[in-house]
């Protein structure tokens, strides 16, 4: 992620894979996008997740980034934490970049059939809740060999399909 049209530059972010954002604008193979989270107020970490309360990661923010943040809404949760609802735009590379989330979810299904079935039963994605598959899958961590990205798919399609997920899934994403 960059803070203008040019790829050349400090990247200022990441952007997870399966993480919803709204095309505001290209230049080149530049899109410059809209990407709307949830941060837990007073946090400097600069990771915003999809879902209040929820840790299914949409992206990492630089300081730089961060400052230029829109917050959109405050909501304090049932656990009682107070979360803010943030806005950002930014530019990405078009690479990677999907117009639907069918092809990503096909292969996060791919992966835990093929990592999973190796050692046991192929766990239902509804056995837990997206939280739970966080420490779910740190678990299993030592039997499987997976790149970063492969990971992350993983656990966002787990956790995009987990007993707690809502019913309507991203449309556009990375």
């Amino acid at each position: 992620m960059y803070t203008t049209d040019s790829a050349s530059g400090d990247e200022q972010g990441q952007l997870y894979p399966a993480s919803e954002v709204q095309v505001l604008g290209t230049s080149g193979d530049m899109l410059k996008v809209q990407i709307t989270g949830w941060q837990q107020q007073g946090s400097t970490t600069g990771m915003l997740v999809q879902d209040m309360a929820k840790q299914i990661q949409t992206v990492s923010l630089n300081a730089d980034l961060q400052k230029s943040a829109t917050i959109l809404n405050t909501v304090k949760a049932d656990n009682g934490q107070t979360w803010q609802q943030v806005q950002v735009s930014a530019w990405i590379t078009q690479r990677n970049m999907l117009a639907s989330i069918k092809p990503i979810w096909a292969y996060g299904k791919e992966i835990l059939d093929a990592t999973c079935s190796q050692c046991h039963a192929i766990p239902d994605p509804k056995h837990l809740t997206a939280n739970g598959w966080v420490q779910g899958l740190k678990a299993m961590q030592q039997y499987y060999m997976l790149n970063k990205d492969e990971e992350r798919t993983l656990l966002k399609y787990l956790q995009d399909n987990a007993k707690d997920a809502p019913v309507a899934a991203p449309q556009t994403a990375q």
